[in-house]
């Protein structure tokens, strides 16, 4: 808890921040007509302030008078419990009237009534819960307080949800009770005491006796009312467009305490009741005394000490509007600029195999309720991708996603904003403004998941089975799909020394190792994450030896008659690549096409008889030639 010193430099600067809202307010609203804003709704803490004209006195003071004006005239209705409202109960016509034309209107169609007719009320103040906790008496166990604390709980949310199914751009803020007083007012003797209170204190069971004995009874009576506090936290944290107020110990923290025996404390020397979003501390003020009885509402002009147990007196319930107005009601009035999303930003490198990756989303100003269901992922690594979490305070700039992507596939991965109203500012306005899909953000950076490596191909010498020739031309292709693209490749005779990693090229002149035989070139691609690729390969026979044979014309006759000879032919490349082709000259110089292998061949002999020659030479797969084989004979007349 703050001591005196803190809590005189909380007041300095709540004081400030007042009085700027009240220039910013008056700035925003200068000429403005009566405008109804606020609409009343619950039990007698917003009767009376209505009745008694106290929250419009302040709404007053600080935007001129009426510009903003609060309603409560079928909906402020004192001693109703949050169990009826639930219900949506009827209302006593005799206490409280339907509105024209209306007969027995239940109390939430009241609700929606009096916003149909002031579509411009935009914020309800909501005050339910207290009289439902009268069936409490002194002595409950923890176990009683919590059971009935349940039920309480179920039926505030239950109205709460209603006013967000119901009306759902309608701001509510659940405004808790200041301090009750059982102290001075049920003590004999003393000017505030009056019979009406003490037989109250009694009925809850409780023993009076001097002021101290009575001061101890109120810190026990506002322990159990406190209690509950949590509970109504949980209700608006629980829903949109709804927050909590704390007012306990709000009228002590501002004007001290001061009975008619004098001034216990002065203002300021009391913790200040702690706000959103943590509300610490909670209770504020001095639990052991109530709230000042000068501040308690007045009950017998005769004896104008005399001071109710519950109600607080007009200027009580202003002192509680400025504590509404200070935390919330000033921004909420004001403020119509809807927050946007300014960017999603990656946090690791851009390229990535990893298991998570995260994301920083920021946005214009604080916001709250951000969650995993208003982002999506989008881009080919989306897919057997997921949203893990998305972290960051409560009504804070930014948010981090993260994002699991272990069984994602490569390629590209985003995350973008999906707005479908349910993320606000700390004025509760909607990203984007009202509406679905107007806050949209999809124009963030993305990664590119990659932990495949490349595929690709190899081919020798386009594809030639063999060559004579050690030095080859090599071609590639690659393809990395989705991922961040090939860049670097390498080489390797064996699959175990490889060469250094190189640019890609699609073509590379090689050298095969020396000798003789087939010789296979193995290439591996690298992308740009470092996923290396499969080995890729194709194989060539390297043959350099030209291959042998003889030629015989006639099966070696030395003479012929006729032209027409037949030639008789043999050959043989022994380990090589094989013969292939053969050609024919006559005379050495002009030779005969290249044609397929016989072991026969027709010739015709030049008609001038006399002695010829016959060459031939062979060529093997890996275009090696042989020698020059011949025969000859003579050609008689």
């Amino acid at each position: 808890m703050s001591g005196p010193v803190s809590s005189r430099r909380c007041a300095q600067s709540l004081r400030l921040v007042l009085a700027l809202l009240v220039v910013m307010l008056l700035l925003a609203v200068p000429n403005a007509s009566a405008t109804k804003r606020i609409l009343l709704v619950g039990d007698s803490w917003a009767q009376w302030p209505w009745k008694m004209g106290a929250f419009q006195s302040v709404l007053n003071s600080n935007f001129g008078t009426n510009t903003v004006e609060v309603e409560g005239t079928y909906t402020a209705l004192g001693g109703s419990t949050a169990a009826g409202w639930a219900s949506n109960f009827v209302p006593d016509e005799g206490t409280f009237p339907s509105p024209p034309g209306y007969t027995n209107l239940p109390a939430l169609d009241r609700i929606t009534y009096s916003l149909n007719q002031y579509p411009s009320i935009d914020i309800i103040h909501l005050s339910i819960s207290g009289n439902d906790m009268w069936s409490w008496r002194v002595g409950w166990t923890t176990d009683q307080e919590n059971a009935l604390f349940d039920t309480i709980q179920q039926n505030v949310q239950t109205v709460v949800s209603w006013i967000h199914t119901n009306h759902p751009k309608v701001k509510v803020l659940l405004a808790d009770y200041d301090f009750l007083n059982i102290t001075e007012n049920c003590t004999y003797g003393m000017a505030e005491y009056n019979d009406t209170a003490a037989l109250f204190s009694a009925a809850l069971g409780f023993t009076l006796g001097d002021v101290f004995q009575n001061k101890a009874n109120n810190q026990v009576l506002n322990t159990f009312f406190t209690h509950f506090s949590p509970r109504k936290i949980a209700v608006a944290q629980a829903t949109p467009r709804c927050s909590y107020i704390q007012n306990w110990g709000n009228v002590q923290w501002r004007v001290g305490y001061t009975d008619s025996l004098g001034q216990l404390f002065l203002p300021q020397t009391v913790p200040f009741p702690g706000g959103a979003p943590n509300f610490t501390p909670l209770p504020g003020g001095d639990i052991s005394y109530g709230t000042p009885p000068t501040y308690m509402n007045p009950i017998n002009s005769s004896h104008p000490k005399q001071c109710d147990t519950i109600h607080l007196s007009p200027d009580g319930y202003k002192l509680m509007m400025d504590n509404c107005l200070v935390q919330y009601y000033a921004g909420w009035l004001t403020d119509t600029t809807p927050p946007t999303v300014q960017s999603i930003t990656r946090i690791q490198p851009a390229l990535t195999a990893a298991a998570q990756v995260q994301f920083l989303v920021t946005f214009s100003e604080k916001v709250r309720r951000v969650d995993v269901a208003d982002f999506a992922l989008t881009g080919e690594g989306a897919t057997g991708a997921s949203i893990l979490a998305v972290t960051g305070d409560e009504d804070s700039t930014t948010r981090t996603g993260t994002v699991d992507i272990s069984g994602a596939m490569d390629g590209p991965l985003g995350l973008n904003f999906v707005d479908d109203d349910s993320v606000f500012d700390v004025n509760w306005n909607a990203v984007g403004g009202e509406g679905a899909g107007n806050g949209d953000y999809s124009a963030g950076e993305q990664y590119i998941v990659d932990r495949s490596g490349p595929i690709g191909t190899i081919v020798i010498n386009n594809n030639q089975s063999v060559t004579n020739n050690r030095n080859v031309t090599l071609s590639m292709t690659w393809y990395d799909g989705a991922g961040s693209g090939a860049a670097r490749m390498r080489f390797s005779n064996d699959g175990a020394t490889w060469s250094g990693w190189e640019p890609l090229a699609a073509t590379k002149a090689y050298t095969l190792p020396a000798g003789e035989g087939y010789k296979t070139v193995r290439v591996q691609f690298l992308d740009k994450a470092n996923n290396r690729s499969a080995t890729f390969s194709d194989f060539i026979r390297v043959d350099t030896i030209p291959p042998t044979g003889t030629i015989l014309i006639n099966s070696n006759q030395p003479s012929t008659r006729s032209r027409n000879v037949t030639l008789s032919l043999a050959w043989s490349d022994g380990a090589g690549s094989g013969v292939t082709r053969m050609r024919f000259s006559i005379d050495g110089a002009t030779w005969t096409a290249w044609e397929p292998m016989a072991a026969t061949r027709p010739y015709t002999l030049p008609a001038t008889p006399g002695y010829y020659t016959v060459r031939v030479t062979y060529r093997d797969a890996g275009g090696n030639i042989s020698p020059r084989y011949s025969d000859y004979i003579k050609l008689v007349p």
